[in-house]
């Protein structure tokens, strides 16, 4: 995923967390859709959502990591 489309699924995501915390109608996503055209939430799109944020932490972590190892590799530790 672009960047571009993981700030989309992510704002998609908190929409649907939001909908549920208040009560508020489903939202209409590709995701939350069935082939009949019924909103609703399935075992494979929660693990599509599962899955996101899995990687997005793995993937933050390392490019923190990467960031750290180059602004802190020349610098004495005593």
């Amino acid at each position: 995923m672009s960047g571009v489309q993981v700030k989309e699924f992510l704002s998609e995501v908190l929409k649907v967390r939001h909908s549920f915390a208040h009560g508020f109608e489903l939202p209409g996503f590709t995701w939350t859709i069935t082939p009949s055209g019924r909103k609703q939430l399935s075992d494979s799109s929660l693990e599509r959502v599962q899955y996101f944020f899995r990687h997005l932490a793995v993937q933050t972590d390392h490019g923190l990591r990467n960031h750290a190892a180059m602004l802190f590799s020349g610098l004495q530790i005593w």
